[in-house]
């Protein structure tokens, strides 16, 4: 039996307030969200800011304070283990290949524009 909770639309949010509450460093951010499941899926040109590696980036807004509150969640899962938390760190735009595909809480491209990626048994 696989166990699990929501977090796509906590997960930065919260890590960003443990960096504010300097029990994290941006480095180490960076490295849990974006270096390391490149290297877990195998995708070489993806995970940093490189020449040759794709333009995958998000900017988040640092001083941004809010609740979270899963009736606003754009996934499927109505529910959050952080339902009312007090975060800070609200993304504000996410490039994909190079394109603007969400904007101050919208999603601005059309479908297609990323990979879809499956995961296997872990």
């Amino acid at each position: 039996m696989k166990v699990g909770v929501p977090g796509l639309e906590t997960t930065l949010p919260l890590m960003m307030t443990l960096v504010r509450q300097k029990r994290l460093c941006i480095d180490q951010v960076v490295r849990l969200l974006a270096e390391k499941p490149a290297e877990i899926f195998g995708l070489a040109d993806r995970g940093q800011i490189d020449q040759g590696k794709n333009a995958d980036l998000t900017i988040v807004d640092y001083n941004t304070q809010f609740k979270i509150d899963p009736s606003k969640f754009r996934s499927k899962a109505k529910f959050s283990l952080y339902n009312g938390w007090e975060v800070y760190g609200k993304p504000d735009k996410t490039i994909v290949n190079g394109q603007l595909v969400f904007s101050e809480g919208e999603i601005v491209a059309k479908g297609g524009v990323g990979l879809v990626m499956r995961g296997g048994e872990a």
